[in-house]
């Protein structure tokens, strides 16, 4: 961007294409960010009743969130690198420049692998930790967290259709979006992080509605399209200028 400038204003040129070029770049950067604040466990949760929970149980209800966490990476980071083989396999390109954009996917979805190990690492020191709080009663809730954390990804990585779930919710009913609604706020004020809840309900109601499939796919190319998107784009900027104005005071 100063190049960019300068150009502009010393030689009246520009670089073409500099938009396209910025964002695919930006989208790298943004996933390759994601590990150091995966380590730093800076998710966003709702600790509202955090105090009525004994200290064991906030240990494994940050564990089972840390296991929640690491299933979605997991997901996206799955979902990315089958969206870059189709631009591979199609050779799409920018509209200006005419970059291949599979290369740049490619990174974003090794960023996104990074980030998924880091979070296995922390998911695991999140386990020990809670078995450490925990007294006789240790093995029983690892037993249910793990059950819990294995249900959910043979469902998205597996395959596995729990048909007994539409007996009592029908897909597409008031009841089934009801219960759906009523998970969310649930896994909220437990202290999930609210970045999972929000991917899975969305996940979930897509695959009700279109099945899961489809729903897989709309999670890889709609991730796509906001670390491509310009909006996306300017916010370094912005945080740059945050930055400047903090230290000035």
């Amino acid at each position: 961007t100063v190049a960019d400038v300068l150009l502009r204003w010393l030689f009246a040129t520009t670089i073409p294409g500099l938009n396209e070029i910025a964002t695919l770049l930006i989208a790298i950067a943004v996933t390759g960010c994601l590990p150091a604040g995966l380590a730093r466990r800076v998710n966003l949760t709702i600790d509202l009743l955090e105090h009525r929970f004994s200290a064991a149980a906030r240990r494994w209800l940050e564990a089972f969130g840390a296991g929640l966490l690491l299933l979605f990476m997991a997901l996206i980071t799955w979902r990315l690198g089958a969206v870059a083989e189709v631009d591979r396999a199609r050779n799409v390109t920018t509209i200006m420049t005419l970059l291949p954009t599979a290369p740049f996917l490619w990174g974003v979805t090794a960023g996104m692998a990074v980030s998924t190990a880091v979070q296995a690492l922390v998911t695991l020191k999140s386990f020990v930790e809670a078995l450490s709080a925990s007294q006789g009663s240790g093995r029983a809730a690892l037993a249910v967290v793990l059950a819990m954390l294995c249900g959910i990804a043979a469902v998205f990585f597996g395959g596995w259709r729990p048909s007994f779930l539409g007996q009592f919710f029908p897909a597409g009913s008031v009841a089934f979006a009801a219960a759906l609604f009523g998970v969310m706020w649930l896994f909220i004020l437990i202290m999930v992080p609210l970045g999972t809840v929000m991917g899975f309900a969305g996940l979930i109601g897509t695959a009700t509605l279109l099945g899961i499939d489809p729903a897989l796919y709309v999670l890889g190319t709609e991730t796509k399209r906001y670390l491509v998107s310009d909006s996306l784009s300017v916010l370094p900027m912005f945080l740059l200028m945050g930055t400047f104005a903090a230290v000035a005071g």
